[in-house]
């Protein structure tokens, strides 16, 4: 296999190494200089792939590679001029690299049980003030309507929708900030700019002001529903994430529920506009504890433990994999191309973000739907309507009371003899569940809805399984995408994130004409029979994903990278061993 000049280049630069430069004396053997070859081949190969991918993902995924070995060829010959003559000019020896160790107390892994809990509970809170103003909202219409002196309510809906937008795009521009600055700093400033935001909506004079106020708020608190995942594996890994997931998605996941169940009372005693300043206040102790949380994103903390030995030891050659300079437009250029790039050429995204951002849509739909029934039809107040979201809050409790069985199932599955984990495809088994019970709940709720006759506990029942199946997809479903892409989930996410949320956001404006224009029973009937038609998908990975997945193209680079890393590292390890022998004796 030919290497470029580029390569050539990088490659060149193991010649010396600090051992030689320092005349001590010690030849070094011909073993060490090609570990060190293979090391320095494969960090440039890594820096690549993990932070230029905006520069081969053409090569990644065009269809006509021959073999593994001319798509390992293509990959390495992307290593860019920059890159391989920083390398030449200033050798990075594997003796000085600084990383986070299990034990180290910098390590968050490492942190105590009690400061990781509080942690994940201040990400919810955050999370929580996020999606619980998007629910308020909904119980602030009838309000809207009288002082406004509107007829039109689907105009209304457009809070909504451009709520949704805004989290929508906020995730593609916002998230990036977090590899450059840290999780911390990204969540004070957006948190506190999401506050400000708030009040514009509480004190608004028109409609129009209060759109506009709900958009730029999302934007700004969008980081707390792209980057919370981040922040839970930051603390977490292997077989307690998702246990953790499950925790931190307990208020964010209920805040639709809790804001419909409450803001219907307090638009009701004290007026639509006591619901904003209640979003300010419980947003407000959110941001004071985001702010005072120590920094969790492991790159960052790594970059300042660098700088910290470099000071302590005064020598420069400390270094680490994330030393490298991160230009602001780069990151916002990859990340805002990537998602769509990875959504539109791998199958497997294809479905899963049809399918999550279907469900995510239904969900927001029965916001509009439960006021349309409850309220409307079966002449509920206010504050009773709210109430008949209870069942929807029962069946997430519920679904994350079940998180242990749940788990307790998936770990019988048998492990993947490659990588000695449980594949990807055993956490599918509660989207399965899911796939069933979401069908359920619409049909139910449509057929139970009307007419009045029928006793109001039979439509709020149905509730239950509707909570239940979108706290299994959003938790277990999302889980899935992260596992299988792997260091490329964070851009296979962000395309999951903008497609549900584009999805929620134009569902709630549609199904309110249609609710009025056909009837609950109806719209429900047509929902639940499309959801129906996506309960192939879900068995369809459960049984045939890792297929799928052994197919894809950028599944496949990241194999080959995570193969060529292990067989340089074990050349590495042997090497390094050898050396000290020799310098021992």
């Amino acid at each position: 296999m030919e290497r470029s000049g580029d390569e050539e280049k990088c490659l060149s630069s193991t010649q010396t190494s600090p051992r030689q430069q320092s005349g001590a004396g010690v030849k070094i053997s011909e073993k060490n200089d090609q570990m060190s070859m293979s090391y320095t081949a494969r960090l440039c190969l890594l820096n690549t792939s993990e932070h230029k991918e905006s520069s081969t993902i053409e090569h990644v995924l065009t269809p006509n590679l021959n073999s593994q070995e001319n798509e390992l060829d293509r990959s390495s010959t992307t290593i860019s001029n920059t890159e391989c003559q920083n390398s030449s000019d200033d050798y990075r020896h594997p003796d000085f690299e600084v990383q986070l160790d299990l034990n180290d107390p910098e390590n968050p892994k490492s942190w105590p049980l009690w400061y990781r809990s509080i942690i994940v509970a201040c990400v919810s809170l955050g999370s929580f003030s996020v999606v619980f103003h998007s629910t308020t909202y909904m119980r602030n219409m009838p309000g809207m309507l009288q002082e406004f002196k509107l007829r039109d309510s689907p105009l209304l809906t457009l809070g909504v929708t451009t709520y949704l937008s805004g989290i929508a795009t906020g995730s593609l521009i916002l998230a990036p900030l977090s590899e450059m600055y840290g999780r911390r700093p990204v969540y004070s400033v957006s948190m506190f700019i999401f506050v400000i935001l708030v009040l514009p909506c509480a004190l608004a004079k028109s409609l129009p002001t209060i759109i506009v106020g709900r958009y730029f708020s999302a934007f700004a608190g969008s980081v707390m529903v792209s980057n919370a995942a981040g922040s839970i594996s930051d603390n977490f890994s292997g077989k307690y994430r998702p246990l953790a997931l499950s925790l931190w998605s307990l208020a964010p996941l209920n805040g639709p529920a809790i804001g419909f169940l409450t803001a219907g009372f307090v638009s009701e005693k004290l007026g639509w506009r006591w619901n904003n300043w209640i979003v300010m206040a419980v947003s407000g102790i959110a941001w004071a504890f985001l702010s005072s949380i120590k920094e969790t994103y492991r790159p960052v903390l790594v970059r300042k433990k660098v700088l910290r030995l470099r000071k302590e030891t005064k020598d420069n050659r400390w270094w680490s994999p994330y030393d490298h300079e991160l230009n602001l437009f780069h990151k916002l250029r990859d990340n805002i191309s990537r998602p769509f790039i990875l959504t539109y050429t791998e199958p497997i995204l294809w479905f899963w973000n049809i399918y999550i951002a279907l469900i995510y849509g239904t969900f927001y739909l029965s916001l509009v739907s439960f006021p349309i029934v409850f309220g409307q039809i079966r002449g509920w107040s206010q504050g009773i309507t709210g109430l008949a979201f209870s069942g929807v809050a029962i069946g997430t409790l519920l679904a994350i009371a079940c998180e242990p069985l749940l788990r307790y199932i998936v770990d019988q599955h048998k492990k993947d003899p490659e990588t000695g984990r449980i594949k990807p495809e055993s956490s599918v088994i509660a989207v399965c569940l899911a796939s069933i019970l979401s069908p359920v709940a619409q049909l139910c709720f449509a057929w139970t809805s009307t007419p009045i006759t029928i006793h109001w506990i039979l439509p709020v029942l149905s509730g239950i399984p509707l909570g239940a199946g979108y706290f299994f997809v959003m938790v277990y479903g999302v889980n899935y995408i992260t596992e299988s892409y792997g260091i490329y989930a964070a851009s296979a996410l962000a395309g999951n994130v903008v497609s549900r949320n584009i999805v929620g956001g134009i569902m709630p404006l549609v199904g309110s004409i249609l609710y009025r224009k056909i009837g609950p029973r109806w719209t429900g009937t047509v929902l639940g029979a499309l959801l129906m038609a996506l309960i192939p998908i879900p068995f369809t990975f459960y049984f045939y994903g890792h297929k799928i997945r052994a197919k894809s193209l950028m599944l496949k680079k990241m194999r080959l990278l995570s193969q060529l890393e292990e067989k340089s590292a074990g050349v590495m390890d042997s090497s390094r061993n050898k050396g000290n022998r020799i310098l021992i004796a």
